[in-house]
């Protein structure tokens, strides 16, 4: 499995931190170090307040590169949610106009062993619906705590509900916990540093995989799409499943493979777990992607090149 892990030991390090109780403001120049010394009358040294500086600027220089990161990464996930959202809208267009046709054949009775992939049905497509809804709609105004579950989950998010994205993967580690951590030595400081680093890389990885699974979709989307407007100029005039030639036969049965497909490539989760650690899992998205490639070259049909370029 071609895989990128990350954050082998941070996420469980961060939450020690992010509980600890040696939590303290951070201290601004010329302050008291501490309760004790500041009982004492002692005061920092200006070498003291020099490293003191010095740490909060790696803390508060880590935090922005990690709220730019997550904030990209949500902007990516955000794309790829309403393309996806858009595939369940031509898919329930689709399966609307199939009800106009007279003895159209349904999901169920289409030959689907060529493109090995599951059935997946029109229930558990309107749950992707409702699931894409959720993450895009930022219910109670939490999105980016549902946006990340797209990559988890794939598109099957209604019935998770927000609280099965509580605990959070890497990339949407809430920014303000780290931005609480007080750091008052340039050891701790780094250490916070090199986490975000850690979830930056991981963030930087998964966006890759996001971008090529979108571009994907959309050029399937874009094939499903012309179909769909040949299968209703046809129903147009003829709206009788038997009386239809070869050809129109075969169109609807290329439809309803698509519509298998965009499902399954909606249903991609890209991200996995394993033993607390999340890493971007290019197998799968590898593997529906070939297939993607394979049955819209099969399903192409009266579609020029060009226009699934």
């Amino acid at each position: 499995m071609i895989i990128g892990k990350i954050l082998v030991g941070s996420v469980k390090i961060l939450g020690k931190a992010f509980n600890s109780k040696a939590g303290k403001s951070a201290l601004a120049a010329g302050t008291v170090i501490g309760v004790g010394l500041a009982g004492n009358g002692v005061r920092m040294s200006s070498g003291a307040k020099k490293k003191n500086r010095k740490a909060i600027e790696i803390k508060d220089a880590a935090i922005a590169r990690f709220e730019i990161k997550q904030s990209e990464t949500n902007q990516y996930i955000t794309k790829l949610a309403f393309e996806e959202k858009r595939s369940t809208k031509l898919i329930d267009e689709f399966l609307s106009l199939t009800k106009k046709i007279h003895k159209c054949p349904s999901l169920n009775e289409i030959d689907l062993t060529k493109i090995d992939l599951p059935l997946i049905s029109y229930n558990e497509i309107q749950k992707m619906s409702k699931g894409l809804d959720l993450a895009l709609s930022g219910v109670g105004g939490t999105a980016a705590g549902a946006l990340p579950g797209i990559v988890f989950f794939g598109a099957n998010l209604s019935a998770l509900g927000l609280g099965a994205l509580s605990g959070g993967i890497a990339l949407s580690i809430k920014g303000s916990k780290l931005s609480k951590i007080a750091v008052d030595n340039l050891k701790q400081a780094n250490k916070i540093s090199n986490d975000v680093d850690s979830i930056v890389d991981y963030c930087t990885m998964l966006d890759g995989s996001i971008i090529k699974l979108t571009k994907a979709i959309i050029k399937v989307n874009n094939l499903y799409d012309k179909k769909l407007m040949d299968l209703s100029r046809i129903v147009e005039t003829n709206n009788n499943y038997e009386h239809y030639d070869k050809n129109d036969k075969t169109l609807v049965k290329n439809i309803f493979k698509l519509t298998i497909l965009l499902a399954n490539m909606c249903s991609t989760k890209l991200v996995q777990r394993k033993d607390e650690v999340e890493y971007v899992d290019t197998e799968e998205l590898d593997l529906i992607l070939n297939k993607a490639d394979r049955i819209c070259k099969q399903t192409r049909q009266r579609i020029p090149q060009e226009a699934f370029a």
